[in-house]
């Protein structure tokens, strides 16, 4: 890898920050069934505000739990590849 170009897998495994000892136990993102909003933004390349828009659009399948925006990663990643498909 050079430049700016990043091994989304490698981010993706890069263990978590270690908490504090009283703290809950720190989760690696793989770990997780979801993806938040910032993750996705990342993930797409796209600015945080487009990204909400996409959501509250309907673009992007999440939903809404409480206050907070949630994204399933295989139904993200099923979307993903189906817009892939489309692609010339």
């Amino acid at each position: 890898m050079s430049g700016n170009v990043i091994d989304i897998e490698a981010w993706l495994r890069k263990p978590a920050k270690p908490n504090p000892p009283d703290a809950e136990p720190a989760y690696e993102l793989d770990d997780r069934a979801v993806y938040t909003v910032r993750q996705v933004a990342w993930l797409l390349s796209l600015s945080l505000g487009t990204t909400y828009e996409l959501l509250r659009a309907g673009e992007i399948p999440a939903t809404r739990l409480g206050g907070r925006w949630i994204i399933p990663k295989t139904c993200f990643h099923s979307w993903l590849d189906s817009c892939a498909g489309g692609a010339v």
